[in-house]
């Protein structure tokens, strides 16, 4: 049995039209029939929801809608629209406090050693460790007297002479 494709054509409109009217389209979604659905302006949507339609009957099921992105996730955005940096206000100054931190001298006697009989001094001068005897020259002073009772005596290249004791 052949139908005339004109009755074909009639019936597939006829079913479009059934289904259109309903609201179901192919794939499963659910839209809104021919009337207006009113969603809150105020807040964005984040995904699917139930909307309640306006109905002359109590008794239809609310329809599901989903909402479009408001913004292309695919993009960056222009750098026209990046927000402006934030300032940031320097931390208050520190108050110096009453007494200046201790001054550490460029040369401290650590104290005594003997090699080959005579007295040698061990000096901290500027982080590193010396063992100098009497007239020897340690990084920019001049060892010129030692003594284990009271200490070594030296002289700086400016010409400044300094007494150190052993430090305990």
């Amino acid at each position: 049995m052949r139908l005339p494709l004109a009755l074909v054509l009639l019936l597939v409109a006829t079913v479009l039209a059934v289904v259109w009217g309903l609201g179901v389209l192919p794939g499963g979604d659910v839209v809104a029939p021919s009337r207006p659905a009113t969603a809150p302006a105020s807040r964005p949507s984040s995904g699917p929801r139930a909307t309640p339609l306006p109905s002359q009957s109590g008794d239809e099921a609310p329809v599901v809608t989903t909402a479009r992105p408001t913004r292309d996730l695919f993009r960056y955005a222009s750098a026209s629209t990046a927000p402006a940096p934030m300032r940031v206000s320097a931390a208050p100054a520190s108050v110096p406090s009453a007494t200046p931190p201790p001054v550490t001298p460029p040369v401290r006697l650590l104290g005594f050693v003997h090699r080959a009989g005579r007295l040698a001094a061990v000096l901290q001068v500027e982080g590193d460790l010396v063992v100098a005897e009497a007239g020897q020259p340690v990084g920019r002073f001049t060892l010129l007297a030692l003594d284990e009772d009271t200490g070594a005596r030296l002289r700086a290249t400016t010409g400044e002479e300094l007494h150190l004791r052993r430090a305990d």
